[in-house]
């Protein structure tokens, strides 16, 4: 889960109006590419781009933490919960505020056709630093990924070991403590399932006529 965080004095304002006051966010992440489409498609929830507010480059979330709390930017991106959030809570002045994202359905249209595969959760008051209304963010889905070519008895054989480890996998690493057996076949997949990981959710219940379809539109988008 991921959302532009700022300080607290912010209140429950979007990030949409945070940009009125021509706020300095940080951007570009060559060392880390992904958060740089994360951060874009937040934007796109609200009708905005990088154009909209004032772009300062940083390598990565944690450079761009630094560049927050020294007082150099107005928001940055970063994950809820983690341990830099924690440190720019304790260190600024009233807290950090996480700013939602405009969760509308035309926002979360926009945010989609952005950055395929994320959709909109609320995040509970006081369930992570930062949090202190109840505030929509953008979430995502982790998948294993593997080669087209791997043996299907070997890829149902992982997906099945997951499955028998719902408890150990939760136990094992905070952000995964949401993890779960019967959510592990999503219809907002953005590339095709294994061969392999059909043939073991077919036979773990978990794969229905629905995810037919999905799977062969997976599939012709990855021959375009």
């Amino acid at each position: 889960m991921l959302a532009h965080v700022s300080d607290s004095d912010t209140g429950d304002e979007s990030l949409a109006a945070r940009a009125r006051y021509a706020d300095a966010v940080h951007h570009e992440y060559p060392a880390q590419l992904a958060v740089w489409y994360n951060s874009t498609s937040i934007l796109a929830s609200e009708g905005m781009t990088w154009d909209d507010v004032q772009m300062v480059p940083t390598a990565n979330v944690v450079t761009g933490a630094k560049l927050m709390m020294e007082g150099r930017v107005d928001a940055t991106l970063f994950a809820l919960g983690a341990a830099q959030v924690r440190e720019a809570d304790a260190s600024i002045p009233g807290g950090v505020r996480f700013l939602p994202i405009n969760d509308s359905p035309e926002g979360v249209r926009r945010m989609q056709e952005s950055m395929p595969g994320t959709y909109p959760l609320v995040m509970k008051k006081g369930s992570s630093p930062g949090i202190l209304a109840d505030t929509p963010v953008e979430a995502y889905d982790v998948f294993v990924i593997t080669g087209a070519g791997m043996n299907d008895e070997a890829v149902a054989t992982i997906v099945k070991a997951l499955h028998a480890a719902e408890k150990e996998i939760q136990e094992s690493f905070r952000p995964l403590q949401s993890f779960s057996r019967a959510k592990m076949v999503k219809d907002n997949a953005t590339i095709p399932y294994h061969p392999g990981a059909i043939k073991a959710y077919k036979e773990l219940g978990l794969w229905n006529p629905a995810m037919d379809a999905v799977q062969a539109r997976l599939l012709s988008e990855a021959t375009r």
